[in-house]
Order: structure tokens, then sequence, then C-alpha cells
């Protein structure tokens, strides 16, 4: 520090004091060097005095040297004095633009140095610039005018200051720089000789292009100064996009071509939804230039090859001049590079357009929307996507036709959906299969590269696929592709016996495969794994295809007629590999296997490596593998599903016999034990492991590989007798289900459903075989301890309530003090949560109450006591918060509601609430759910359906024991929800009622039945009794009083005999009186037809009561016989009519002059 003070100090006294240039040059940089050494807080004390010299000497003109040197210390003291500075700031930005304007111009040096003050000035005000204040307003114009005074200087070095100084300005206060001056400047820069002048104009484009894409565009399109009137459509010197390309085919600096890219890039996301016609000429330009192009205004070529010696270095970045030899209006043809580079942004072109409107993937409403003048459209310049994507695919490039590829690949992913609107059944890709064959027969000659092959492999599989092509002749090119990369396709023990054979016969033929040799051996595997794992993509989808083959939509034609839309068999095209391929297959999960194996275990591995990898290549083999396993994963599980696990004849026919081949040995129960053990063990590890770490869709693909496992009996069984691994799979499932997306969600939830199922057969064995005591066999043991970790079902628990929880939070167990009764926030909060659930969410959290049924047969008695009471507390608040209504008054979850009745009714079904010991609990904690569900149905407001509320009533009597349906308070309340349910203000609301009462008249136990028979059968009939008066005036009205009909007519089944006459005469004058002469709307016509069908049902039925109550009124006898007579009349009408309609067809109105009877 004392040094630091000595120093500075003795730096003040001499420049004070000293006269010669050298001194005060050599002193004024040491100054700057000490601020910049020890930062602005550590010298602020000497900040004022450092400032003042310094602006001193910088003003003396009669020494240049002392004004760079002085300026220079004073960028670095601003740079490093961060807010310390800010005082000087005014005074310091005055001088500089004072010596811009006064200095002369051939001072280069100084200008240079002014600039760097400037930049080192705009930093310091930083965000500063943005406010509106005068003082701020006067520095952010002076800074601006500085700028403008930099750019008009012919010196290379002080227009990139000043391009920089613009670029903070802009960062800070974009408002304040005028894009259409800078933008002209920019574009005359990038093609400036000097490469720091391009870095920078590139640079400042890059990030004005980020922010203001749009407004860069206009202000460059409207520049006409470098535009030549004869230059092609896509020249560099026609807009500024084709120029950036241009620059990428002549710099050779990796800093200047990465801001290029991202320019491009970045203009490219911005305006191509927009305009993609132009970006896709644009970049099949690049790809279809010709031998000499326009290389626009200065963009000159540098030799690649010529570098500058390290005395030059700093000369080279200066100048950096072009090649002498290439003149300015000649370039050669775009580098191979510039045409990879314009594939991937064709690639990109797609990527923006499909995430910015659903309009660029319909053709139907892309072509009204281009006639109408709304722009244009991708689907559109579908011709020109696959025309670049060929062009690109049969280049002479290997990393272009790889490009290529993808883009091909892409295009078809895109595009295989979108209909042919002009051609009902057909998908409009169908009309460039020639083309897309065309583009992939080159890849699969015999000396293309592996990497080519691999890529080739996918766009294949992809094509198969996307069902574009609806016959199988057609794909047999495509496939006949496939097939013979597939010959490629070999174990290493196989081709080492080739190699010895092949040695024995050096005469022989030869043509077998000629790349061999010529590629590194882990570049054989990525291209035996990407064939193998493209057969596998068009296996897996031909299993899809046949498994919903009967649900294809229907079409229609132009004329409205349907049109059946066949679908090829694609297993018709794998099914003759299918033997080689499965085993391959199995050989590839075994070799992930062994090398996701931990590093402790590499002395248990293979020396030689695997099937298909050495030991030399092992490490990048691995990565080869970790891409590809999911696909084989999934074409396997399909594989083992289709027989069910019972074929054990794994090894192919046409292979070699060595035990490499082999996946184990021994019986053939082994055989499966490994192959079920293989599949599940990949799977569960993919789903422990992190998502970052995995491919893209191995966690989809590892849960529909263990449905695909899961769905067939023998690894259920095997499964269900390992509680330990039954108990980690459903644990990597609730992992599943909190990170996963909606449709594996729901591919998990199945799986767990069917592991149960599984796992309740195994205890129902156990409970018939005899060998322990059957109250003891399951969950939860003698005392009902369900232990967290060990116990499947408390881990299904925890997937069920994860499930539930993302649909209704409300259940969640930090929300349990939460009233499910009928607060009117709560029903409020209750709608709002209803209004975004999706029906896949639905779906989810109906599965899940669906599995809830289940977990208490998994139980022991007492375990089934300990789990009941979460599963009623979940399915009667899933039922409370599925009953909330729309905002259209329409339920919105009616299959959540519908699933968690049936689990309700299965529950409250149960033998262990009739039976057993604890019987009694069973009933208490139903009784209590019964309470909770009459809670709600009570206030039938507005905010939730009511007729689910009845539902799960009538649910809940007809199916609970009768301890706790005919519980004396629960039966009163719930009678007095009927009553006000029969009364309410909506006729649906009145029919589910009635419908509900129908299924309780019928109980079988008439402790049950009997209060509700006497409270709510006189409603009933009251309702039918005014019906005869106030006739219905619509269908619902009808159907409610065909319900009342029935009820009433159980009521007649159920009365004892001695009563029934009596009985009998109330029902009999009720139907009578509702038959009408003449049904003059369908309400009544409804009404009475099903009126006189009851009393010819109910007369034979009952034949001495019904001819008694005819007896005693004649007037009811001659109005049904009219009724009777004229429904036979209205039959013998409808009969005739039929009659007519089928007599002899219509004459033709055209006669024929000639009598073609004789031929």
């Amino acid at each position: 520090g004392k040094f630091l003070a000595n120093t500075v100090q003795t730096c003040f006294e001499t420049l004070k004091t000293a006269r010669d240039a050298i001194s005060r040059t050599g002193h004024s940089l040491v100054l700057g060097c000490l601020h910049r050494y020890t930062g602005g807080m550590s010298s602020g004390h000497h900040l004022t005095t450092s400032v003042g010299i310094l602006q001193a000497l910088a003003q003396d003109s009669s020494s240049p040297a002392v004004q760079v040197w002085s300026l220079h210390a004073i960028a670095l003291i601003a740079d490093t004095g961060g807010p310390l500075f800010r005082g000087y700031v005014q005074q310091t930005l005055s001088l500089v633009i004072n010596l811009l304007l006064t200095v002369s111009a051939s001072q280069v040096e100084v200008h240079q140095c002014l600039g760097r003050c400037l930049r080192a000035l705009v930093t310091t005000l930083g965000p500063e610039l943005i406010g509106g204040s005068s003082s701020v307003v006067d520095m952010r114009s002076s800074c601006l005018a500085g700028c403008a005074v930099m750019l008009n200087h012919p010196d290379a070095i002080v227009r990139v200051s000043a391009i920089q100084c613009l670029q903070q300005i802009q960062l800070f206060a974009p408002a304040s720089v005028a894009l259409n001056q800078l933008v002209p400047c920019l574009c005359d820069s990038l093609s400036n000789n000097h490469l720091l002048l391009r870095r920078a104009a590139a640079s400042c484009l890059r990030q004005l292009v980020q922010r203001q894409g749009q407004e860069v565009m206009s202000s460059a399109s409207k520049y006409g100064g470098g535009v030549v009137a004869s230059a092609p459509p896509y020249s560099p010197s026609k807009c500024l996009e084709a120029a950036l390309l241009g620059m990428l085919d002549v710099e050779v600096d990796s800093q200047l071509r990465s801001d290029v890219c991202d320019t491009f890039t970045s203009l490219l996301s911005t305006s191509a939804p927009a305009q993609p016609r132009h970006w896709l000429m644009l970049c099949y330009a690049v790809l279809s230039a010709a031998a000499q192009v326009d290389s626009g205004p200065g963009l000159q070529a540098v030799d690649v090859d010529e570098k500058p010696d390290d005395d030059e270095d700093n000369e080279a970045m200066v100048t950096s001049a072009p090649v002498e030899q290439k003149k300015k209006t000649e370039a050669s043809a775009p580098c191979w590079p510039s045409k990879v580079f314009s594939v991937e942004c064709v690639q990109k072109i797609m990527t923006v357009c499909r995430q910015h409107s659903a309009t660029h993937t319909d053709f139907v409403q892309a072509r009204t929307a281009k006639a109408a003048g709304s722009g244009d459209f991708l689907v559109l310049q579908l011709l020109e996507l696959v025309r670049t994507a060929f062009m690109a695919s049969t280049g002479n490039v290997d990393s272009l036709r790889i490009a290529g590829l993808r883009a091909l690949k892409n295009v078809i992913e895109m595009f295989a959906d979108v209909a042919d609107p002009d051609y009902a059944g057909h998908a409009l890709m169908e009309q460039y299969q020639a083309q897309i064959a065309a583009a992939l027969r080159p890849a699969f000659a015999a000396d293309t590269p592996p990497d080519v092959t691999a890529a080739a492999c996918q766009a294949c599989s992809t094509w198969i696929s996307s069902g574009v092509s609806r016959d199988l002749s057609d794909l047999r090119t495509v496939q006949t592709l496939m097939v013979s990369s597939l010959s490629k396709v070999r174990t290493r023990t196989e081709e080492q016996s080739s190699d010895a054979s092949g040695q024995s016969n050096k005469d022989g033929d030869s043509s077998l495969d000629t790349t061999s040799g010529r590629y590194n051996e882990s570049t054989a595997t990525m291209e035996k794994l990407a064939v193998l794992t493209a057969w596998a993509e068009v296996y897996i989808q031909a299993r899809q295809t046949a498994a919903s083959k009967s649900e294809s939509p229907a079409a229609v034609d132009e004329f409205g007629d349907p049109v059946t839309i066949s679908t090829p068999d694609l297993l018709q095209l794998v099914l003759p590999e299918l033997q080689r391929l499965r085993q391959y297959w199995l050989l590839c999960l075994r070799d992930h296997a062994m090398l996701e194996l931990p590093a402790q275990f590499a002395p248990q591995l293979p020396p030689d490596g695997g099937a298909f990898y050495s030991s030399a290549t092992s490490d990048t083999a691995a990565g080869y593998y970790g891409q590809s396993w999911p696909p084989l994963l999934l074409a396997t599980a399909y594989w083992m599903n289709s027989d069910d696990f019972k074929s054990t004849n794994t090894r192919p026919v046409a292979l070699s016999s060595s035990p490499a081949l082999a996946l184990s040995a021994g019986s053939s129960d082994q055989d499966r034990l490994d192959r079920y053990r293989l599949a599940l063990g990949l799977a569960v590890k993919s789903l422990c492991s992190s998502q970052s770490d995995q491919p893209k869709n191995s966690q989809s693909m590892c849960v529909r590989s263990l449905l695909q496992l899961f769905s067939c009996t023998w690894p259920c069984e095997q499964l269900a007798k390992d509680k330990t691994m039954l108990v980690e799979l459903l644990s990597v499932l609730h992992r599943v289900l909190l990170t996963a997306d909606l449709e594996t969600q729901q591919d998990a939830i199945q799986v767990v459903n069917l592991v149960l199922t599984a796992y309740k057969n195994q205890l129902a064995k156990d409970r018939a075989s005899g060998d322990a005591e059957s109250s003891t066999v399951g969950e939860g043991g003698d005392d009902g301890d369900l232990q967290p970790g060990r116990s499947i079902v408390f881990v299904a628990l925890e997937v069920c309530l994860s499930a539930i929880v993302r649909t209704f939070p409300m259940l969640s167990p930090q929300h349990v003090n939460t009233s499910m009764g009928g607060a009117d926030q709560t029903h409020t909060r209750a709608l709002q949560r209803s209004a975004n659930i999706s029906p896949l969410e639905a779906s989810l959290a109906a599965s899940a109450a669906a599995i809830l049924t289940s977990l208490p047969d998994l139980c022991t008695p007492n375990g089934s006591v300990a789990v009941l009471p979460t599963l009623l507390f979940l399915l009667s608040g899933m039922l409370c918060e599925a009953s909330v209504l729309d905002s259209k008054g329409q339920q919105r979850l009616p299959t959540v509601s519908t699933s968690c009745l049936q689990a309700l009714k299965t529950i409250a079904s149960s033998s262990m609430a009739r039976n057993g010991p604890v019987a009694v609990r069973w009933q208490t904690m139903l009784a209590s759910a019964l309470m909770t569900v009459v809670d709600t149905a009570e206030q039938l407001d507005t905010a939730r359906d009511p007729s689910v509320m009845l539902l799960a009533l009538a649910v809940f009597i007809q199916s609970a024991p009768t301890e706790v349906a005919a519980h004396s308070q629960l039966q009163a309340r719930v009678i007095v929800v009927f009553s006000k349910a029969f009364e309410h203000q909506k006729i649906d609301v009145q029919h589910k009622c009635v419908q509900a009462l129908l299924s309780i008249f019928q109980h079988a136990d008439s402790i049950v039945s009997t209060p509700f028979i006497h409270t709510l059968g006189t409603s009933v009939v009251q309702r039918l009794n005014t019906a005869v008066t106030q006739r219905p005036r619509t269908d619902a009205e009808s159907g409610l009083l065909v319900d009342c009909i029935r009820a009433v007519e159980v009521l007649l089944g159920a009365t004892e005999e001695v009563h029934r006459t009596a009985m009998m005469g109330m029902l009999v004058p009720l139907l009578i009186d509702l038959l009408v002469d003449d049904p003059s709307s369908s309400a009544l016509k409804i009404l009475h037809n099903y009126a006189l069908e009851r009393v010819k049902a109910i007369g034979p039925k009952f034949p001495a009561a019904f001819r008694a109550v005819i007896a005693a009124n004649p007037a009811l006898k001659q109005r049904l016989e009219a009724a009777l007579k004229g429904s036979a009349a209205s039959q013998a009408a409808a009969s005739r009519k039929a009659a007519a309609n089928t007599a002899q067809p219509v004459q033709p109105t055209i006669k024929l002059k000639m009598n073609f009877g004789k031929f």
C-alpha cells in the first residue's frame, strides 16, 4: 500500500513538472495502470487528482503522443472506476467531444483512444442512458454525436469503436438509436476489407436482430446503396440475409462466422413464419448455386491456408487483405459448410413455423388464407421442401447428405398427417413418394459411409411408419433398402467366421461389404445399431397400427360419401425378418446392459467385448447404445407380448450356432426369466436415472415397454412372487407420475393396475391353498400396520394420490382442513380448477379411482380397516369435486364421477363390510362416508350437479350393508334430500331423482326400501295425477313421467296380494287417463305409447286384478278399447306406407331406341 501511494505521488509530481513527451507519456500510462490494478474503491482518494491531470494532458495539442497515452489512461480509469467515476463523466465526455471535433483526422491514434474513452464512458453510464432528465438527455446526445463523428472517420479501428459504442447504447437505451441509419452502415461494414470492422458489424447485427429483427430487416430492405439491379433474386447484393450467407463462404474467422450464423438464424426465426417461401428459396439457391455467382460488393475470400506469421498477427487483424487473384465480382460456388448450414436453416424454418401457427401444417386453411391475402404458409411450399431435402440428400459431401436426410425425415414427420383435400383418403405427401425413394436409394450403396447409412435408416423408418403410403407395394422400394442394410448387421463372431472363410477362399466372390476395414469399428457399431433401431421403430408402428386398425377414422369424399381408408399391414414387411431381428435386439440390449454396469463390475465383463462392439471401442460404443436402446427395448417388449412369453426359440435359423448368440443357456423357463429380467432391469434403471442423461422419449418408451411386458400373464406371475421388486417398481412408477407428461402418466397408471391385479391374483391363490390362515395373508398383518417403503398398498396409495392431487389439488394432505361442503368460495375455487382440467387429467384421476377399489383386497382384515378411511376420503372428495358444473351448466368431469360411483359401489358391497371380524368397523366408516355425501347433497346449490350426489346416495343405499343403509338418522336425511330434488326446478334433476328412487324401491331388504316408498311413493303418484290435467310439453317431461310409471309398477310388484287390487285400481286409471285420442306433439306421443304399452303388459301379468278394475269402471274400458283400435289403425297405416315405398321401381325417363334384351 505504501509503495503504491509513493508511486502515485511520484507520478503526480512528475506530470506537473516534466515537459518532455517521453516522461509525460510514460507516467500517464503508469497512472492508468495503477488505477486498474488497485481498483476503483482503493484508488478513490486519488481519482480527482488523476483525472484532472490526465484531462489537462489530453488537451496538449502540441504532442499527439501525450494525448494518446493520457486518453488511454483515462479510459483505463473509467473502466475500473465504476460508480466512483460517475461524477467525472460529464466533463470527460465534453473533453472527448471537443477533441473529436478539433483534432485532425490524420492523427489516427488520438481518435482511436478517443473511441476507447467514449466506450468506457458509455459503460459507466449504463442503464442511466434510458433516463429522461435533462442532464442524461444531454449526455446521451453527446454520446450519439461522438459516435456519428467516429463513423465518418476514414480509419477502420475508429469506426469499430463507434459501432461498439452504439451497440452498448442500444443495449441500455434501444429507442435512442436510429436503426434506419445504423443498419445501412453495418451492411456496408460487412463488405469491408478490415477484419475487425466486419467482426464489429456482425456482432452488432447479432445483438440488434435478437431484439428488433423485423426493424432490422425493414431498414436493410429500404437501403438501396448496395443493390445491383442485374443481380439474381437471391444474390448477396440483393438482401442482407443473402449477404450473410455469402460471408460464410469467404470468412475463416471462427468468431465472425459464429456471429453471422447467429444473426442469420435470428432473422430467420423472426420473419420465416410470415415469409417461408423467401427463406426456403434463399436456402435452395445456396444448394443449387452455379459455379460462378455474384459475391456482392466487397465480399472477398480469404485463403484458409494463408496464415500470418507471429510477427504479423496485429497487422493481419487490422488489414486482413483479400487474396489478390480473386476478383470482387467473382467467387466460387458456395462451399459445402454453407450448404450444410442452409439445410439446417430449412429445418429451423419448419420448427419456427410449426411453433408459430397450426395453419402452416393445414393445407385447407393455408390455401383459404392464401386466397384471402393473409400471407404465405409452409405447407404450400411442400414441393420446395422436398426438393431441397432431395438435393442435399443426393449431394457429394457426406455432411451435406446427412443434413439432407435429417431434413427429409423432419419433412415427413411434419407433413405426414396432412390430408390431400383434392383426393379424399389420401395424404398430401403421397405425391412425393418417388422423390423420397430416390433420395434414400444412394445412401444404401455398398461404398456409402456408415454415418450416412445410419441417417438414411432413420429416414426410412420414419417414412414407412408415417402411414403416408396406403399400399404395401409402394413401400416395397424403401423396405428393400432396409433389407439390404440388414445384411451389414452381423455379430463380431459372425464377422470373424466370415473373415476366416474369406481368407480360405481368396479367389471367390468379394462383393459382400466394400466398406469393411475402411472405417473405425465404433462407426460400424453405430451403423448396425441405426439399422436395428430403424427396424424396431417400424415394428413398433406396425404393432400399434394393427392394434388400432379397427378404429381408423372414416373419411368423406367430395360428394359426402364415406370413403374407407385402407392402412397397410406393416407387419407383413417385418415378419420375414423378425426371427433374425428379435435375436439381434436382445443382443443389443444385453450389450447395453453390460456397458451400463458400474466400474467395479468391469472385471466380470467379457474380455473381447459384446456382440457388436469390442473392448477397445467400448467407451465410444456406449454412447451409440445409449441413444439406440429405448426403441429396441419397446420392440422387444412388443415381440414378447405377441405370444405371451411362450416363445422359447430365440435363436435365428440363418445365424451361426455360436454360443455368443444365445442370451442365456439352460431350460426354456430360464431363457424366459433372463429376457424378463433384462427388459425389466433396463426399464427400471432408466426410470430411476436423471432424465437429462437419457435419450429423448426414453421415459415414455420404458413405461410403454413395461405396459407391454405386464400385459402378459407369465411376467405378472413372476413379479407377484417378488414383493420387494413389486414395491420397487411401484416406487419408480410413482416418480414417473411426478415428472412425466400426461400420456406417459396414463401408461404408468395402467402398469400399476396390471401389477396390482397380478398381486391380487397371487394372494387369492395363497388364500385358497390353505398353507396359511386366510386372515393373515395380505398387507397389514394382525395389527394393520402398513410400513412405508415396504408395503405394496402404501406405495400404491402414494401413486394414486399423486394422480388424484394433480387433478384435484384440494385433496392434497396439505389441504385436509379445506371443507368439501358448500361454502361459496370453495365452490368458486372448484369451478376455476375444473375449468382447466384436460380430458387426459380426468382420465388419469378416473383410473386412480378404479385402482383404489382393489387395495382392500390386498390387505388382511385389519389392514383393510387401516386403509379404508383414506379410500373413502379420496373417493368422496373426488366425487364432490367432480360434480362441479362448468360455465354452461354442464358437468365437466363425467368420467371421474362415473369411476368414483363405481368405486364406491365396489367398496360398499365388499364382503368385509357384512361378514368377518371387522364388519362393524367397516360399517362405521361407510356410514361416515355416507354422511359426507349427504352433507354435500343437502345443499343442492348451483355450483354442483345434484344428479351426481343423488346417484351417489342411491349407490350407498343400494350397495351398503343394511346396518348402514337403514340407519334411522341417515335414512331420514337422505329422504329429505330426495324430496327436495323431486321438487327441483330443473327437469333433469327430477328425472335423476326418480331413476335413483327406482333402484331404491327395488332394494331386496324391505327395511331399507319401505321408508322411501312411504315418503316418496306418494309424490310419484301425485306427479302422474298432475300430468292428467297438465299435459307434458317437452320430451324431457315425458321421460320423467315414463320413469314415474316405472316406479309405480315396481311398487305394484312389491305390493302384497291382498292389496294388489287396490294398487291396480290406482295405477290402471292413471295410465288410461294419460292416453290421448290424437297426440299432437312428440311429447304426448311418447307418453301415450308408453302408457298403452304398460296397460297391455299389466293386464296379462295380473289378470284377475285387471279385470276387476276394468269391470268396475265401464268408461275406462271404452277409452282403452278406443286407444287399442287407434293403435291398430296406426300400425296398419304404417305397414301400407312401408309397402308402398317398396313398390315397383320408377321407370327410367330416358327410353332406349334399341332393345338389348337378346344380348
